[in-house]
């Protein structure tokens, strides 16, 4: 599980646990070939950080504001639904104009 929405740096932040199942090593560089459900997210800047999460309960990261801004989403709470519709063109992240 990884939540969403949350500020940070990077697009993705993840347990040690989580990158080394992703084969993911080299902070700062980027994630691809990531998926939410059927919706094939861009690249993504991620940092490597312990002691924030509890992989062994399921928490492996959070994804953050960066990540949702070439998306339309909406979460159903009650029904624990997320719904993606990609922006055509996306956005362009802050930290990137």
């Amino acid at each position: 599980m990884v939540r969403a929405a949350v500020p940070s740096r990077a697009a993705l932040l993840l347990a040690p646990e989580a990158a080394a199942r992703a084969g993911l090593a080299s902070p700062g560089a980027l994630a691809s070939d990531l998926r939410w459900g059927a919706a094939g997210l861009p690249s993504l800047t991620f940092s490597v950080e312990g002691g924030r999460f509890d992989p062994d309960w399921g928490e492996d990261g959070r994804l953050g504001f960066d990540a949702l801004l070439r998306f339309h989403v909406f979460f159903d709470m009650p029904h624990r639904w997320t719904y993606l519709k990609p922006i055509a063109g996306g956005l362009t992240p802050p930290t990137s104009r």
